[in-house]
């Protein structure tokens, strides 16, 4: 229990974004998850993707994330959409910078809006 308490002393508080990344909230609209290798069209793109979220606040894009490994941090992320999307509370999702494409890789997911301190 010590070591735990210091680890989270170290850790350092949350100040901006992914540095190759954007941040957008909102409601999900809709969650689809999809076997391995199944593709949607998103704006004329082939996007090769098992998880596909829309938000209220981008209706024009998709937000997609490959989930090919058992991966505990994916599997949460997944976890934390379906629970945004069934209370319909508001998420923040990361994506990877992809200009001028109607689509976007998550980088992460969390509940509610993200506060950056400047």
């Amino acid at each position: 229990m010590l070591f735990s308490a210091a680890a989270l002393a170290d850790t350092a508080q949350l100040t901006t974004g992914h540095p190759h990344g954007i941040q957008v909230s909102g409601k999900i609209t809709m969650l689809r998850l999809q076997e391995k290798g199944a593709e949607i069209m998103a704006g004329g793109d082939k996007v090769e993707a098992e998880v596909i979220v829309q938000l209220d606040t981008s209706p024009k894009m998709v937000f997609t994330m490959q989930n090919h490994d058992a991966d505990p941090a994916r599997q949460q992320m997944i976890e934390t959409l379906r629970q945004a999307y069934i209370s319909d509370k508001t998420v923040t999702i990361e994506h990877k910078l992809n200009p001028g494409k109607p689509s976007g890789q998550i980088n992460f997911v969390q509940f509610g809006a993200l506060d950056l301190k400047e």
